[in-house]
C-alpha cells in the first residue's frame, strides 16, 4: 500500500503552480508521522486523537502507544481510532517512559517529519500544516520547529499562553521566496506566519521552545541522536530530543499558538513529573539530571561520528547537549567515565593538549585528572597537568569576571579558592 492511498495528497505550490503539474506527480508532500504515547489517560486520549484526525494537512500517519496503562486507556484509544487506516495502535505491557516507548516504535515511522503529541494535549487543526509550511519556506533546513501553546486545565478552560523563549521577529519575513506553499495556508495566513518565525542558531544553548506537542522534528535528525543503550530511567521525550536535534541543525520558533497544553493532577507521564514543569514537583530535579546525563552520554558516545556531523562545532555541540546548566547538574561520577571512554577518540581528533584543555573547561580539576588516569591507566604527565591547570585557571577567571553584583563577591572568592 502506498503512502498516497493511506493519507491523501495535500496540495503544494511554488510561484502559483502546483508541484503535481510541474513534476508530473513525481514530487509528493512530506509525510508527517504523529506519535501518541498514553499512560493512564483514559480521560483525555480520545480528545487528543480527535485533534490529530481533524488536521487540515492530509499526509499524516499516526502511531498510538498504550504505555502499560492500568485504566481504560486502551479501550479509549480503540474508540477514538476506529477504522482510520492512518492509525496504528501498539499495546505495551510495561511503562517504558515516554522516550523509551518512542524509541521502541521509531523504526515504524515513515514520515520526513515527526511530532509527539502528548495524550492529554490537543493540537489545533492547522498545527501540522503550519509546521510543514515553515520547514518548506525557510532558507535553511532546521532540525525542529516549535509553536506557541495555550495552557488549559483538566476541564479544557484556557488560562495562559506560552510562547517559545526567544524574541519574536516582527518587521520582516525570514522565508525564502518563492517558497514552496502548503495550499491550506492562505496568503493572509502565510504573510502573518512569515513575520512570526525566529531562527535559533544551533550554537545557542538552553531551552528555546514550547514543550511536548508544540514541537515538530526532522526524522533524520532524530535518527542521528537516539540513545545507543537501553534506557534505565523513564524520561520524557522532548527533554532529550529537542536539545540534541537543535544542537545538530538549529531550530525555528513559531510565535503563534498551535496546540493546547493541558495541566491537571494526573499528567505524570510515568516519570514522576507533571507537565507544569514545576521545579517543586518531587522527582523533577532528578529527572533533569538524568536527562542532562543521557544527552551528554550520547554526545560523547562516538566523537568521530559526531564531529563529522557538526564539523568545527564538536565542543559547542557537547555544551548544547549538556544543557544551559548541564555541567553543574550532572554527577561527576557519571561525567568521568563518559569522558574516559571517549578519551582515545578525542585525542585522535584534537590532540592531547587541546582535548585536556576542553575537558578541563567543563569539569573540576580533580575530575579532569581522574579522566586521564581512568583512560590511560597512569597518572597525568607534567605536560598533561599543565594543560589541565591552564584551562582550569582560565575558566575560573572567566566565571569570576561575570560576577558583577556585590552579593556575588563571596562566590568569586570561592571560585579562586578552588
Amino acid at each position: 500500500m502506498t503512502i498516497e492511498t493511506v493519507v491523501g495528497r495535500p496540495v503544494l505550490t511554488i510561484a502559483g503552480e502546483t508541484l503535481d503539474s510541474l513534476a508530473g506527480g513525481a514530487v509528493i508532500p512530506p509525510l508527517v508521522s504523529v506519535v501518541v504515547i498514553a499512560w493512564n489517560h483514559e480521560r483525555f486520549v480520545e480528545a487528543a486523537i480527535a485533534s490529530i484526525r481533524g488536521q487540515d494537512y492530509a499526509a499524516i500517519e499516526c502511531v498510538v502507544v498504550d504505555n502499560g496503562s492500568s485504566d481504560g486507556t486502551a479501550a479509549a484509544i480503540a474508540r477514538a481510532v476506529g477504522d482510520d487506516p492512518r492509525f496504528t495502535v501498539v499495546l505495551r505491557n510495561e511503562n517504558a517512559g515516554q522516550l523509551g516507548a518512542f524509541i521502541d516504535v521509531f523504526d515504524r515511522l515513515r514520515g520526513e517529519f515527526v511530532t509527539i503529541v502528548d495524550s492529554d494535549d490537543l493540537i489545533f487543526s492547522n498545527a501540522i500544516a503550519t509546521h510543514v509550511q515553515v520547514q518548506l519556506a525557510l532558507p535553511q533546513k532546521v532540525a525542529i520547529t516549535s509553536g506557541a501553546i495555550i495552557q488549559i486545565g483538566g476541564d479544557g478552560q484556557a488560562f495562559h499562553r506560552h510562547r517559545p523563549d526567544v524574541a519574536p521577529r516582527s518587521a520582516r519575513s525570514v522565508f525564502s521566496e518563492p517558497a514552496i506553499r502548503v495550499a491550506s495556508i492562505s496568503d493572509e495566513q502565510y504573510d502573518e506566519l512569515s513575520r512570526r518565525v525566529t531562527l535559533v542558531p544551533a550554537e545557542l544553548p538552553g531551552w528555546h521552545w514550547s514543550p511536548g506537542s508544540a514541537i515538530l522534528y526532522r526524522r533524520a535528525t532524530i535518527a542521528a541522536i537516539l540513545p545507543r543503550r537501553q534506557l534505565t530511567t523513564r524520561l520524557y521525550a522532548d527533554g532529550y530530543l529537542a536539545s540534541l536535534c537543535h544542537a545538530l541543525h538549529g531550530s525555528a520558533a513559531i510565535h503563534l499558538p498551535l496546540s493546547a497544553w493541558r495541566t491537571h493532577g494526573g499528567n505524570e507521564m510515568g516519570a514522576g513529573i507533571t507537565s507544569t514543569y514545576n521545579n517543586a514537583k518531587p522527582g523533577l530535579a532528578a529527572m533533569k539530571r538524568a536527562l542532562n546525563g543521557e544527552r551528554l552520554r550520547r554526545a560523547l558516545a562516538d566523537p568521530k561520528h559526531t564531529d563529522a556531523l557538526v564539523p568545527g562545532r564538536y565542543w559547542t555541540f557537547v555544551d548544547v547537549a549538556a544543557g544551559l546548566f548541564g555541567w553543574q547538574q550532572i554527577d561527576q561520577n557519571e561525567v568521568v567515565p563518559m569522558f574516559a571512554a571517549s578519551y582515545p577518540d578525542l585525542i585522535e581528533l584534537f590532540g592531547i593538549p587541546r582535548t585536556l584543555m576542553q575537558i578541563a573547561k567543563r569539569v573540576p580539576l580533580r575530575s579532569a585528572l581522574r579522566i586521564v588516569r581512568d583512560a590511560t591507566g597512569r597518572a597525568p604527565s607534567p605536560a598533561e597537568r599543565a594543560a589541565i591547570l591552564t584551562a582550569v585557571a582560565a575558566r575560573k577567571a572567566r566565571d569570576a569576571a561575570t560576577i558583577l553584583a556585590p552579593r556575588n563577591w563571596a562566590r568569586a572568592r570561592r571560585l579562586f579558592a578552588g
